[in-house]
């Protein structure tokens, strides 16, 4: 069944190749993605538990209405003209359009807390305990409930994501305090790992990288100095990488399959125990859409007294309980983005939801296409590594991933900006 997949993967990528020429729009990088995974899980490189036939059949059918919702977004759903596109068709990248001085508040607002929040996880590191023992036995009492955890989750996380987009950008265009601000970002992405426990904000800041560096190949002049400020950069991201899995105990490379293809494995168990039980209702979207209906849900809690999370907080500790995928690997949490879909409404639910990321990664990539300023690119960017991610999770499950995309919006709204532009354009008028 794997390989079948694998077929039905490349000729959604092949097909779109003839429609699209560009290798980075959203589903061929979803189908080429997909299909070197299933080919992987099919070969059973680390001798894994055998994947059952459905596991294979939800990732298939998600992969298909994926392709769907994009193809059929770009021909019949986003016909109409955006209002950016009236008066703004432009393949020459700009990022000043961002409100700088609300950010500093932010990034200032970020890195204190972080560094307050690292003062109590350095006593731990003093008794002894290592990354593995802040993540799995101490995360509950260094964050706790209180204003650590909320700052981290609605500020810190998200303020890294942008920070990371925007200083790559400015590397690239050769702004002012670039690399000042890509070290700025990577310390808020290592305070993140330290003091969580967690891997993925640096792969975030890898992808980031990687794709911007391809999206501005052909601007990318530097002379041999930044060159080589850039490869230190990219060298020091890899090595930090490497780093963390050595203190965490563990081998990078194997980690990365693990992560990337025991997730099949895991869905498949996730699957068979889900289906036998029959413990959960379906949550409706909630349990995939988590990061967007969070506060919308807790709300309506808060004023109807209705419990709507028991179902979805039963499924959270369902995937937090580690489960063996082979006979050496230990695995939990990463069931793909389709075991959330399925939580939702069975088949129905990979479906649906398919079809609506296939439409929001068309949407994301038309308006990047159309209008290069940072605020489309920042969300492509997401939009891109939520793709990478989805063999661990969705990345609209996320509260600090779409609270990141939020703020884009809020940094880049012109009304915010209206008093910036009108000084600039007066300074010009007067020169």
């Amino acid at each position: 069944m794997g390989y079948i997949g694998v077929f039905i993967c490349l000729g959604f990528f092949f097909l779109n190749r003839l429609k699209d020429s560009r290798i980075y729009n959203p589903l061929s990088i979803m189908s080429l993605y997909w299909s070197i995974l299933l080919l992987l899980c099919s070969l059973n490189l680390t001798d894994s538990f055998e994947t059952s036939d459905k596991a294979y059949a939800l990732i298939i059918l998600g992969v298909i209405f994926f392709a769907f919702g994009y193809l059929a977004s770009n021909k019949y759903i986003f016909k109409l003209r955006s209002k950016s596109e009236n008066y703004l068709y432009s393949n020459k990248f700009n990022n000043n359009d961002f409100n700088k001085s609300l950010f500093f508040i932010l990034t200032v607002i970020a890195l204190t807390s972080s560094i307050a929040v690292f003062q109590s996880v350095l006593v731990y590191f003093q008794s002894g305990y290592g990354l593995y023992d802040i993540r799995y036995q101490f995360i509950s009492e260094i964050y706790g409930e209180g204003y650590a955890d909320v700052l981290n989750v609605y500020i810190v996380k998200p303020v890294g994501y942008i920070m990371t987009v925007y200083s790559v950008t400015a590397i690239i265009n050769k702004q002012k305090y670039a690399y000042l601000q890509f070290l700025i970002a990577v310390l808020l992405l290592t305070l993140q790992i330290v003091n969580t426990g967690g891997r993925l904000v640096m792969l975030f800041l890898l992808v980031s990288l990687l794709f911007c560096v391809f999206l501005f190949r052909e601007k990318l002049h530097f002379s041999f100095r930044e060159k080589t400020i850039f490869f230190l950069l990219i060298t020091g991201v890899v090595g930090s990488l490497f780093y963390v899995s050595i203190v965490r105990e563990s081998n990078l490379i194997e980690n990365l399959y693990d992560y990337a293809v025991s997730s099949i494995t895991f869905l498949s168990i996730c699957l068979k125990k889900y289906d036998s039980g029959k413990l959960f209702a379906y949550t409706y979207g909630y349990f995939s859409w988590y990061g967007i209906l969070n506060v919308p849900v807790n709300v309506m809690e808060f004023i109807t007294r209705l419990d709507m999370s028991t179902t979805v907080n039963n499924l959270i500790k369902f995937l937090s309980s580690p489960t063996m995928v082979s006979d050496h690997i230990l695995y939990n949490w990463f069931a793909t983005a389709f075991f959330r879909f399925y939580a939702d409404l069975n088949y129905w639910g990979v479906i649906i939801n398919s079809f609506i990321w296939g439409c929001i990664c068309r949407y994301t990539y038309r308006n990047w296409i159309k209008v290069q300023n940072f605020r489309n690119l920042f969300v492509y960017v997401m939009v891109t590594y939520g793709i990478v991610v989805s063999c661990m999770t969705f990345v609209f499950s996320d509260v600090s991933m779409v609270l990141s995309i939020i703020y884009i919006y809020i940094l880049t709204n012109e009304k915010l900006n209206k008093n910036k532009k009108t000084c600039q354009l007066t300074e010009e008028r007067e020169k």
